[in-house]
């Protein structure tokens, strides 16, 4: 028999490692898509449930509700480079321990690999949100300029109740 050749031995690895930042960043993506897609039901959700009863909230929902036929495009290059760390977190843990008399420090060693790599993968998602865009449009971009836009106080008179004009009597 022909003893396999050392290249086999790093690619599948490689393989593994680059299959796996694949799969992680088309779900990002994929979440990215669906999450832009029902923005309207999100803000409904989580404003009915963080202040009920505020108009601003439906005001809001109404405004994103057009993305649902909205053109969008992940943009996911930087995210690509999470996920591949992710994913080579991910398959250290299971690479064979220098020691295997070491049971407790591999398990720990395993557990923060997991969460870290679990980390990477979550920021990869929220990057490619950021970047993705929404009719030619990042949005991020979008959501800085209503960042300022709240802070301005320039959406205050959508929640306030309308002022009727005094009437002068004489």
């Amino acid at each position: 028999m022909e003893p396999k050749p050392k290249r086999a031995a790093f690619l599948r690895p490689a393989l593994r490692i680059i299959l796996t930042a694949a799969l992680g960043q088309g779900i990002a993506a994929l979440l990215s898509l669906l999450l832009l897609k029902r923005l309207d039901a999100v803000l409904l959700l989580i404003g009915r449930a963080a202040a009920p009863g505020e108009p601003i909230v439906e005001t809001l929902a109404r405004v994103f509700s057009s993305l649902r036929h909205a053109a969008v495009v992940p943009r996911s290059f930087p995210a690509v480079l999470l996920c591949l760390t992710a994913a080579a977190l991910l398959y250290a843990r299971n690479a064979p321990p220098a020691n295997p008399g070491i049971g407790l420090r591999k398990r720990l060693l395993r557990i923060l690999s997991v969460i870290l790599a679990v980390i990477l993968f979550l920021a990869a998602f929220l990057l490619t949100l950021w970047r993705t865009d929404v009719n030619g449009i990042r949005f991020g971009d979008v959501v800085l300029s209503l960042i300022r836009t709240v802070r301005s106080g320039a959406l205050d008179a959508l929640s306030a109740p309308p002022q009727l004009p005094e009437v002068i009597a004489l």
